[in-house]
């Protein structure tokens, strides 16, 4: 689903609260509607019911507190109106993008086709299959035989399984240990995933010894390093951390996961 269709419901809600907040103010509105005139340089303003002729009952001065309940209530009307129109529009466009989305087009040829194409644009389904099976040169460092993910994947720590296996639970894809440029060297982040709805991949980094002061000092220069280069902290970098005092698991790993990964 794109962004804008994302977004849909995030508005209808803004609507429907705006459009309460407007008829409450119309529950006290004075009857009748303003009429507002400029006489040599002077704005006049009469009041427009059943009981008065056709240009209205001329408001004095003292009767600003009416002027201004007019006005209100015909700003609030004008609101409603407009507010419902644009209700109408997104529930339509809702509507379209649930049932015939242009993502599904590729879903509307016959399958013996389908593999003969090459979409335009395509589901976040078939985006993220698509960018799971991206290949890269595995890491030539070997990892520990016993520290297993739930797909397979031998990694160096607990910490790393864990970071991986929840990511797995939640259906989010990743890459671990996929080549990266920084300053022109080839690194290997831990992980590399995947924020599906926004198309967005992002790099996530576990720091599992900073009660070691040297581990802390490469810390705050690979840091700077992918602050350098355009990885901004909850944008297109995460980082995690745990130390002999402060201790890291599930809770923390699902936290992140909820917050910027999931739409």
């Amino acid at each position: 689903m794109n962004e804008l269709a994302a977004n849909i419901p995030k508005r209808l809600n803004y609507l429907d609260d705006v459009i309460q907040e407007a008829k409450n103010t119309l529950m006290n509105a004075p009857s009748g509607k303003l009429r507002a005139t400029k006489v040599h340089q002077a704005i006049h303003y009469y009041l427009k019911d059943d009981t008065t002729s056709s240009n209205g009952k001329y408001l004095k001065l003292s009767e600003d507190p009416l002027v201004c309940s007019l006005a209100q209530k015909e700003y609030a009307q004008e609101f409603i109106r407009r507010a419902s129109k644009e209700q109408n529009l997104l529930c339509t466009l809702r509507n379209f993008y649930l049932t015939s989305p242009l993502e599904s087009t590729l879903e509307s040829i016959h399958s013996f086709k389908r593999e003969k194409i090459k979409p335009i644009v395509c589901t976040d389904e078939q985006f993220a299959e698509a960018w799971q099976k991206q290949t890269f040169e595995p890491s030539s460092l070997s990892g520990d035989e016993e520290l297993l993910s739930d797909r397979g994947e031998i990694m160096r720590s607990k910490s790393e399984v864990l970071i991986a296996n929840a990511l797995n639970k939640y259906n989010i894809p990743y890459h671990y240990e996929e080549p990266l440029l920084i300053d022109g060297k080839k690194i290997r982040p831990d992980f590399t995933v995947l924020n599906v709805s926004k198309r967005q991949k992002i790099i996530w980094e576990h720091f599992g010894m900073m009660s070691d002061p040297q581990y802390v000092l490469n810390f705050t220069f690979k840091y700077s390093r992918y602050l350098a280069n355009g990885f901004l902290p909850g944008v297109n970098f995460l980082f995690t951390v745990e130390s002999d005092s402060v201790k890291f698991g599930t809770r923390q790993i699902e936290t992140i996961i909820r917050g910027y990964l999931l739409p």
